[in-house]
């Protein structure tokens, strides 16, 4: 075919000669007529070979395309078009963008050399709402099969994310495949025949590859989990969001979430792309108002950010309640406009200085790329391929290792804050300080004059005593908790224990007290180093956090490897219960720090009584240091009460 219309050109461009003679014009026009009839006939007839010595064949050169616009046409219907009405493939790849009608494909082909192999036809785009395969063999239907994305998952001819059919070609002749296919989404027919043990091969690449994706991704929700458990900071939890549904919008669009996390919810998977698109969207522009400190400030750029957030979740709320082929226009939409405002609030801050808005900025640069990407190639702009389907995860992937980074740097630039705030405070002492000696050198001043710079500098007096008094209560919330361990001081636990104290005092009610130190702490330190001893005090106090469960009890570190909890308006057995259920959680702990297996287990004081008025509040905390005493010398890993 190739060759006839090469000679078409040259027939129509020159004026060649045939032994020496020019060819008259009726001549030419006469091979003209001949060659453009035999290169229309080629095209109606021709077949293609498949070649079954190669592993993969890309069928989607070789496809026709017809569009049914009312959706009534038959399989018959189809077979009786004149070749006319179909139209040829003029790309590598089949990406009609947007499209609700019914499209039937086909492909002619000839085998001329059988194949004993099991042969697969993969349809590798997951988010085809429905499609149904005809094979015809010399002529005859031999078989036929129906799937898609709205239908339920255990109907599919093989159990896989993408649409897969077996083939057969063990005899030779003419091969014909006609597939049915309409969906509400975008419009995709990446369509290969695989021998089947290079598809097995081929797919194991892909699992190892997309494996290491989603692992990254689990591994950083985990990862930001726990440091909002501990830091409490809501700009972590808006960042979990981002993460979560950044990694299930992964997992939908590539077939996964359907295959493995909810195969018999075909609603929810027809939904779940543009549900967790919008979502993935709503998350990064609260997750960018709290990171970049644009909550409870006006401005543009904090005007701006909290209609869009306020618009997204909207969106979100219509992409559960809209037909498909809306919500999809309305999520792409969304995710191609998010990633460009948000990146210009990174701007604005970077602007003024900060490290981690530069840091933001630089990852959502690379996520709004790539998110562009794959939404202008599934409106069918840009040529789909593998590179554009995958664009996203490459992006997410880069995105949320970047993002981290930036939560250390704010996280850093916090701690700043604090060391500023407590020189602020000194410099207000240093002034009050002053303004006081300023009053004293004052007095001997004539009496009008000494009234008018006293009523000024009490002013500025009263003004600096505000700042250090504000500075103090700042300095005061900063410091009441252990840096280490992340539960309270022993300077906050010596506030709380006196003002409980007081209370039972006050009340004539039960006050308790368990003392818990770890066993053989300092062996561990000496064996496995300080810094695994750090991590066995971390998860020790989260242990005793997770055991108390009434808001009046109290758990502070007391001093190294001890803790102390104060359990207000409690008997001797229901302190001693407490104390076994802390014993037991931290004695089931298995602690894996670098090559060691750490295990540990701890000694518990306990101590009631109804405080007297003559009685000193350190009594109690000696009677528990008795019973710690007491614990450890009858074996450890034991709860014993004066």
């Amino acid at each position: 075919m190739n060759l006839l219309y090469s000679q078409l050109h040259l027939i129509v461009d020159s004026n060649a000669a045939i032994g020496g003679l020019v060819i008259p014009r009726i001549c030419r026009s006469f091979w003209l007529v001949v060659c453009g009839l035999l290169l229309v006939a080629s095209h109606v007839g021709a077949r293609t070979p498949v070649d079954t010595t190669q592993p993969v064949i890309d069928l989607q050169p070789l496809v026709d395309v017809y569009v049914d616009d009312a959706g009534h046409l038959s399989l018959e219907d189809v077979q009786a078009l004149p070749p006319s009405v179909w139209r040829q493939s003029i790309d590598d790849r089949v990406a009609l963008g947007f499209n609700r009608a019914v499209h039937w494909f086909k492909l002619d082909l000839l085998v001329e050399q059988p194949s004993l192999e099991g042969w697969l036809l993969e349809l590798s785009y997951p988010l085809i709402d429905q499609v149904e395969l005809f094979v015809i063999q010399n002529g005859k239907v031999m078989r036929s099969g129906i799937t898609g994305d709205r239908v339920e998952f255990d109907q599919r001819p093989l159990d896989h994310r993408n649409f897969l059919f077996p083939l057969a070609l063990d005899s030779a002749g003419e091969l014909t495949l006609y597939l049915q296919v309409q969906t509400d989404g975008a419009m995709e027919l990446p369509l290969h025949l695989w021998q089947k043990n290079a598809f097995i091969e081929a797919e194991g690449t892909v699992l190892a590859l997309q494996s290491m994706y989603f692992g990254l991704m689990i591994g950083m929700l985990l990862y930001n989990l726990f440091i909002f458990l501990v830091l409490r900071d809501r700009s972590y939890f808006w960042y979990l969001g981002v993460t979560a549904s950044i990694m299930l919008f992964q997992a939908s669009l590539h077939g996964f979430g359907f295959q493995y996390l909810w195969p018999g919810l075909v609603w929810w998977q027809d939904q779940s792309v543009a549900v967790m698109a919008a979502s993935s969207s709503a998350f990064t522009v609260l997750f960018a108002r709290s990171f970049l400190g644009y909550t409870g400030t006006r401005g543009l750029g904090a005007d701006g950010l909290k209609w869009l957030g306020v618009v997204s979740i909207a969106i979100v709320a219509l992409t559960v309640l809209l037909p498909y082929q809306y919500a999809i226009r309305l999520a792409a939409g969304l995710g191609a406009i998010t990633p460009i405002l948000v990146m210009a609030a990174g701007i604005s801050k970077w602007r003024t200085g900060s490290l981690s808005a530069r840091y933001f900025t630089i990852a959502w640069s690379v996520f709004m790329a790539a998110t562009v990407v794959l939404v202008l190639s599934k409106f069918g702009y840009i040529p789909s391929s593998g590179y554009t389907e995958n664009a996203q995860q490459i992006g997410s992937a880069m995105e949320v290792l970047l993002l981290s980074i930036a939560l250390a740097q704010r996280f850093s630039e916090e701690r700043s804050k604090r060391l500023e705030a407590q020189e602020q405070a000194l410099i207000s002492e240093r002034v009050a300080r002053e303004a006081q000696q300023e009053i004293a050198r004052t007095q001997s001043a004539a009496a009008e004059r000494l009234e008018h710079r006293v009523v000024e500098r009490t002013a500025e007096l009263q003004s600096a005593m505000q700042q250090l008094s504000e500075a103090n209560m700042l300095l005061r919330n900063l410091s009441s908790l252990d840096g280490l361990t992340g539960v309270h001081n022993r300077r906050a636990f010596d506030e709380r224990f006196d003002l409980e104290w007081r209370r039972s005092q006050r009340n004539g009610t039960l006050l308790s007290l368990l003392l818990i130190d770890i066993d053989h702490f300092k062996k561990l330190n000496d064996s496995a180093g300080h810094l695994a001893g750090d991590e066995c005090l971390r998860q020790v106090a989260d242990c005793i956090k997770d055991s108390i469960r009434r808001p009046p009890d109290f758990c502070a570190r007391f001093g190294g490897e001890e803790f102390v909890v104060i359990l207000p308006e409690t008997d001797a057995p229901g302190a001693v219960h407490t104390a076994n259920r802390i014993r037991r959680s931290i004695e089931s702990l298995d602690i894996r720090f670098n090559e060691h297996s750490l295990k540990l287990t701890a000694s518990i004081g306990c101590c009631s009584l109804v405080p007297q008025a003559d009685d000193d509040l350190h009594s109690l905390i000696e009677c528990a240091d008795k019973a710690l005493y007491a614990a450890k010398g009858d074996g450890r890993n034991l709860v014993k009460v004066a």
